[in-house]
């Protein structure tokens, strides 16, 4: 594991700098106001920030549910608590955490609405793989959003696993169809 993943106590210092990108993350999304049978994923969650952005800012439909994942016990413990904290009694439940590795997501094929991954995809050891799986997971018209800094091959890793999975062409160009922060 990455060091960073042990200093779960002290990660909520990068909250108010994660949270600037998790309502990118949202807003690239075009997530509906009122989610009504939804079921949006966070990946790489760590203390909260897209997870609980979305909770707030969003109406609960009905069957609607939000999972927070990351691989690290202790940064979903502390989300948990972010979550009885900080959001109304009404929503608090919406947030599930759950404990898993985004390389080999424990969710049913096309069963996520929205997918959301703030900052989390320059620590997996094989990019690849993530995209394999965000695309497995995501329902036909689902949508995600994935935010990274300094991450230059992003582009070229969500044109070959588009193409491997024959959801483009080799003629089409996700790039002027993907933003990168």
């Amino acid at each position: 594991l990455h060091p960073l993943w042990s200093a779960a106590a002290d990660y909520d210092i990068v909250t108010p700098f994660t949270q600037i990108f998790a309502l990118q993350c949202i807003a690239a999304l075009h997530l509906p106001q009122k989610l009504e049978n939804c079921t949006v994923l966070d990946i790489a969650a760590g203390t909260g920030s897209f997870a609980l952005s979305v909770a707030a800012q969003s109406e609960k439909g009905q069957s609607s549910k939000i999972i927070a994942t990351d691989s690290s016990k202790q940064m979903l413990d502390i989300l948990s608590m972010k979550s009885t904290r900080d959001l109304p009694a009404h929503k608090q439940s919406w947030v599930t955490c759950e404990v898993m590795d985004a390389q080999n997501l424990l969710v049913a094929d096309n069963s996520i609405n929205f997918l959301g991954c703030v900052f989390g995809v320059m620590f997996f050891p094989d990019r690849v793989q993530y995209f394999r799986e965000v695309l497995r997971v995501l329902k036909p018209k689902g949508r995600a959003a994935t935010m990274a800094w300094k991450v230059n091959d992003l582009p070229f890793l969500v044109e070959r696993v588009l193409l491997d999975n024959g959801r483009i062409t080799k003629d089409q160009t996700p790039q002027k169809a993907t933003r990168f922060a």
